[in-house]
Protein backbone atom coordinates (compact mmCIF):
# COMPACT_ATOMS: atom_id res chain seq x y z
CA UNK A 1 0.00 0.00 0.00
CA UNK A 2 3.02 2.29 0.88
CA UNK A 3 4.73 1.43 -2.53
CA UNK A 4 1.06 2.96 -4.31
CA UNK A 5 1.15 6.16 -2.18
CA UNK A 6 4.63 7.08 -3.22
CA UNK A 7 3.99 6.19 -7.19
CA UNK A 8 0.98 8.39 -7.23
CA UNK A 9 2.54 10.96 -5.19
CA UNK A 10 5.30 10.67 -7.89
CA UNK A 11 2.76 10.68 -10.76
CA UNK A 12 0.78 13.68 -9.53
CA UNK A 13 4.15 15.71 -9.16
CA UNK A 14 5.56 15.12 -12.49
CA UNK A 15 1.36 15.42 -13.52
CA UNK A 16 1.92 19.01 -12.28
CA UNK A 17 5.44 19.74 -13.35
CA UNK A 18 4.33 18.36 -17.03
CA UNK A 19 1.44 20.94 -17.42
CA UNK A 20 3.19 23.96 -15.85
CA UNK A 21 5.75 23.37 -19.21
CA UNK A 22 3.23 23.00 -21.15
CA UNK A 23 1.92 26.42 -20.20
CA UNK A 24 4.70 28.12 -20.37
CA UNK A 25 6.19 26.65 -23.44
CA UNK A 26 3.00 26.94 -25.14
CA UNK A 27 2.18 31.27 -24.43
CA UNK A 28 6.15 32.03 -24.87
CA UNK A 29 7.05 32.76 -21.42
CA UNK A 30 10.46 30.89 -21.87
CA UNK A 31 13.62 33.01 -22.64
CA UNK A 32 12.16 36.06 -24.18
CA UNK A 33 15.24 37.60 -24.54
CA UNK A 34 16.87 34.82 -26.85
CA UNK A 35 18.02 37.38 -29.52
CA UNK A 36 19.89 39.65 -27.57
CA UNK A 37 21.63 36.87 -25.90
CA UNK A 38 22.33 35.34 -29.23
CA UNK A 39 23.74 38.11 -31.11
CA UNK A 40 25.95 38.82 -28.31
CA UNK A 41 27.01 35.59 -28.73
CA UNK A 42 27.87 36.62 -32.59
CA UNK A 43 29.60 39.35 -31.52
CA UNK A 44 31.65 37.06 -29.27
CA UNK A 45 32.54 34.32 -31.68
CA UNK A 46 33.66 37.24 -34.07
CA UNK A 47 36.27 38.67 -31.99
CA UNK A 48 34.26 41.55 -30.23
CA UNK A 49 34.96 42.12 -26.57
CA UNK A 50 32.17 42.30 -24.02
CA UNK A 51 31.49 45.57 -22.74
CA UNK A 52 33.72 47.76 -24.61
CA UNK A 53 33.09 46.69 -28.07
CA UNK A 54 29.35 46.23 -27.12
CA UNK A 55 27.03 46.77 -24.91
CA UNK A 56 26.11 43.54 -22.45
CA UNK A 57 23.65 43.80 -19.81
CA UNK A 58 24.25 40.55 -18.11
CA UNK A 59 27.37 38.71 -17.22
CA UNK A 60 29.22 37.28 -20.36
CA UNK A 61 29.97 33.59 -19.09
CA UNK A 62 26.71 32.08 -21.13
CA UNK A 63 27.50 34.23 -24.12
CA UNK A 64 30.73 33.41 -24.40
CA UNK A 65 30.70 30.28 -24.16
CA UNK A 66 28.09 30.34 -26.93
CA UNK A 67 30.25 32.42 -28.81
CA UNK A 68 33.04 29.39 -28.86
CA UNK A 69 30.24 27.09 -30.14
CA UNK A 70 29.44 28.98 -32.77
CA UNK A 71 32.98 28.89 -34.06
CA UNK A 72 32.72 25.20 -33.47
CA UNK A 73 29.59 24.38 -35.45
CA UNK A 74 27.62 26.92 -36.95
CA UNK A 75 26.23 30.59 -36.17
CA UNK A 76 22.46 29.70 -36.37
CA UNK A 77 19.31 29.64 -34.25
CA UNK A 78 19.66 25.20 -34.49
CA UNK A 79 23.39 25.38 -33.10
CA UNK A 80 22.34 27.81 -30.66
CA UNK A 81 19.39 25.43 -29.34
CA UNK A 82 21.76 22.27 -29.38
CA UNK A 83 23.92 24.35 -27.62
CA UNK A 84 21.05 24.84 -24.57
CA UNK A 85 19.93 20.72 -25.27
CA UNK A 86 23.49 19.75 -24.42
CA UNK A 87 24.67 21.33 -21.49
CA UNK A 88 20.20 21.35 -19.62
CA UNK A 89 21.01 16.87 -20.31
CA UNK A 90 24.49 17.70 -18.99
CA UNK A 91 23.11 19.13 -15.88
CA UNK A 92 20.54 16.67 -15.58
CA UNK A 93 23.04 13.99 -15.63
CA UNK A 94 25.44 15.58 -12.82
CA UNK A 95 22.57 16.46 -10.59
CA UNK A 96 21.06 12.69 -10.96
CA UNK A 97 24.27 11.00 -10.75
CA UNK A 98 24.84 13.30 -7.49
CA UNK A 99 21.73 12.18 -5.87
CA UNK A 100 22.52 9.02 -6.38
CA UNK A 101 25.51 8.91 -4.86
CA UNK A 102 24.20 11.19 -1.74
CA UNK A 103 21.08 9.38 -1.10
CA UNK A 104 23.00 5.29 -3.00
CA UNK A 105 19.24 5.26 -4.71
CA UNK A 106 17.91 4.82 -8.08
CA UNK A 107 14.44 5.88 -7.27
CA UNK A 108 15.68 9.08 -5.61
CA UNK A 109 18.22 10.37 -9.03
CA UNK A 110 15.37 9.81 -11.38
CA UNK A 111 12.37 11.77 -9.21
CA UNK A 112 14.99 14.69 -9.20
CA UNK A 113 14.91 14.68 -12.74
Amino acid sequence: MNHKKSLFGSFLVSLLFGSILLYVSYHGAIHTDEGWSFSEAYYSSKGLAFYTDFFSHRLPLNSYLLGHWFQAFDDDFFSARMFSVFFGTLAIMVLSYVIFRITKSVWASLISI
